[in-house]
This record gives C-alpha cells, sequence and structure tokens, in this order.
C-alpha cells in the first residue's frame, strides 16, 4: 500500500500524527475491497500494518455491503473494543457504515480519516481534536459503565436485604402460630385435666416447650442480626474496592500520561540533539525523572513524578 498513487478523488484514508509534519502524509486507497489492516502477521496478510498497543493481528476489515455502502467491521471479536469511529467504540460485529470525514482509531492512537473525495477540508482536522474526542468519549463511557456497575450491585444488596427480611419475618410468624397453636393445646389439655399430678405433668410440658419455642425465636432474630452484619459489611467493602479501583485507575492513567509525555519529550529531544550536533555544540541533552518530596510528605501512597531536561556541557581542555 505504501508508495502507491492513490487517486483523491476516490474514497481513501489520510492519516493523522501527534508530529504535525507527519500528519495528512499518507493516503491509502480504497479502491479495491475488501481491505484487512492488522499486524504483520495476520491472516491474510493486511493491507495496512499497524502496531501497539491494542492492534490485534486480524483487526478490521474495511468493506462494501450489498448497496455499495463502505463498512469498517472487526476482523476478529476482541478487535471491536480497540476500534472506534468519531470517539465511539464499534457495538456490532456487524462493523459501522461509514460516512466523508469520519475519524477511524485503531488501537489507541492510530488515526486516519475516511475522504470519500478529496476537498481540503479534511486538513482541518489535526491528531489532538480527533484524540481528545476520543479520551472524551472513553472517559463518559468509563463513567457510566462504573454508574451501572454500581446501580446494579446497589440493586442487588437491596434485593438480598429485602429477602431477608421477608424470610425472618415469614419464619417469626410460623413459630409464633406454631406456639399458639400448642399453648391452646395445653390449655385445653389442662382443662380436660382434673388430678394436679396430671396437671402438674402437663404444665410442665408446656413450659418447656415453650421455652424451646422462645429459644428459637431468640436463634432467629440473632441470625437475622448477623446477616444484617453481613449485608453492612458487604455494602462498606464495595466502598472500599471503588475507592481501590479509582485509585489504581489514577495511577494507571498518570502512568499513561508519563509514557506518553517521555515519548512525546524522547522525539523533541532527539531532533535538539540533531541540531545540537549540526552546529558542533559541546553539550548534551537528557531526559531525568524525580518524586516530588512535598507530595510524598502529604500522602505516603502517593508520590507525583517530575519530568526534567538537563543541559550537560562539555569543557574542552
Amino acid at each position: 500500500m505504501l508508495g502507491e498513487v492513490v487517486d483523491v478523488n476516490k474514497p481513501h484514508l489520510l492519516n493523522l500524527n501527534e508530529d504535525p509534519q507527519l500528519s495528512h502524509k499518507l493516503r491509502y486507497s480504497l479502491e479495491k475491497l475488501p481491505l484487512y489492516v492488522g499486524r504483520k502477521h495476520g491472516n491474510p496478510p493486511p493491507q495496512i500494518t499497524l502496531s501497539g498497543i491494542g492492534i490485534k493481528n486480524n483487526h478490521a476489515i474495511f468493506a462494501n455491503n450489498s448497496k455499495n455502502e463502505l463498512f469498517l467491521m472487526p476482523n476478529e471479536p476482541e478487535a471491536k473494543e480497540y476500534i472506534f469511529v468519531n470517539g465511539k467504540k464499534l457495538t456490532s460485529n456487524n462493523g459501522q457504515q461509514l460516512k466523508h470525514k469520519d475519524k477511524i482509531t485503531f488501537g489507541t492512537n492510530t488515526i486516519f480519516i475516511y475522504v470519500q473525495k478529496s476537498d481540503k477540508s479534511e486538513f482541518d482536522i489535526d491528531w489532538e481534536t480527533a484524540q481528545l474526542e476520543l479520551q472524551t468519549e472513553i472517559e463518559e463511557n468509563n463513567k457510566k459503565q462504573e454508574d451501572e456497575n454500581q446501580k446494579r450491585k446497589k440493586h442487588e444488596l437491596e434485593v438480598m436485604k429485602k429477602d431477608l427480611e421477608e424470610k425472618y419475618t415469614k419464619e417469626k410468624h410460623e413459630v409464633e402460630e406454631k406456639l399458639r397453636i400448642q399453648l391452646t393445646d395445653y390449655e385445653q389439655k389442662m382443662k380436660e385435666m382434673k388430678q394436679s399430678v396430671e396437671r402438674s405433668k402437663i404444665e410442665s410440658e408446656r413450659i418447656h416447650m415453650e421455652t424451646l419455642l422462645q429459644e428459637r425465636l431468640k436463634l432467629l432474630e440473632s441470625e437475622n442480626a448477623r446477616k444484617k452484619r453481613e449485608y453492612e459489611n458487604r455494602e462498606k467493602n464495595e466502598i472500599l474496592k471503588k475507592e481501590q479501583l479509582k485509585k489504581e485507575n489514577d495511577s494507571l492513567h498518570k502512568s499513561e500520561k508519563l509514557e506518553q509525555t517521555l515519548h512525546n519529550l524522547m522525539k523533541k529531544l532527539n531532533k535538539m540533539k540533531i541540531i545540537v550536533s549540526e552546529l558542533r555544540r559541546n553539550f548534551n541533552l537528557a531526559i531525568y525523572l524525580t518524586k516530588n518530596i512535598m507530595d510524598y510528605v502529604k500522602d505516603s501512597k502517593m508520590c507525583s513524578t517530575n519530568v526534567q531536561i538537563r543541559v550537560l556541557l562539555y569543557i574542552l581542555i
């Protein structure tokens, strides 16, 4: 595909790059379909070869449907999680129809513009705008998913609590009813008994049965209290898990942001080193990472990282 002459008046893809000088430089024709996107070892071999985070061996397919409409589809189920159109993740394995100037993201930062026919307006779209659109959509989806998970868990806990209370009420009523019946029976027997010995024996049995039933009732109340404590502990654990997950996501976000910052700085630093070499200056540039001590004092679990560029001057004697 690279090096191929592309007719800009026919459907094609136009690249976006975080380096403005490399943006809008590569075009891929969409005249011959299906067109495959993936890693170099994909099967079938892809016409557009990519690499990076989230890129699968058999990542995506550009193809026409029966109405000759252009569709973008995942080429394997897992790839659907790393294909975005205008910042929105693909929701179906059947793919999505493309429209002029749609922004297509593969993986985390490989972005193309779909151009039906070039009118130069596609040059108004830059990498930062597309990336911001993608990040905004991802954050909104993550928040929506987290809210849905919390609602589902809360509903499950409420249902469990309601079932527990209903079961306790039902068993309590059964025990009370059984106790009432037993007491009625013993009272009837007491009325029928005339001899004191028999009356004493029946009374003893009644007291024994009443004691057993009362103990059963206390046991039920104790079990209900235990289950309520379990319910409350589960709610607390869910809150702690949510806080821990938020800390882990924040840490991962900072790590990814630091990695992206270092990547951008290294590219710029390499350019500066070339310029320094051409000017024959006796100094070198290097990147150093330092920890923010004040952040560490405020919170021993969180310590931010500072990125510094040092200039090393060499004095020739």
